[in-house]
């Protein structure tokens, strides 16, 4: 798990330096014992409206699989704030 969630802050981080012109980024890792959450937002442009799936790109395919096979989730979106907002769960083992 530790591996993967840190491959997904790696992957958001560096989608936040090329495509979200973006003047801050948060990371932050929650863990309430039953599960590990990590997410990576920015204050950029955020995902592009026409992309038709963002996950499908290779970077996001491969932590969206590493995720499910550790039973856990992968998701990329708008922020509350606008810019993007990429979070894997995963499960506690």
């Amino acid at each position: 798990q530790g591996v993967t969630l840190l491959r997904c802050a790696e992957e958001g981080l560096r989608n936040v330096a090329t495509h979200a012109q973006a003047t801050e980024v948060e990371v932050i890792l929650d863990d309430d014992g039953d599960q590990a959450m990590l997410t990576v937002r920015d204050n950029g442009v955020g995902p592009a409206p026409d992309a038709s799936n963002p996950l499908s790109c290779h970077g996001l395919r491969l932590l969206r699989e590493r995720a499910r096979l550790l039973g856990g989730t992968l998701t990329l979106g708008q922020g509350p704030e606008g810019g993007a907002m990429l979070t894997m769960i995963l499960p506690k083992s």
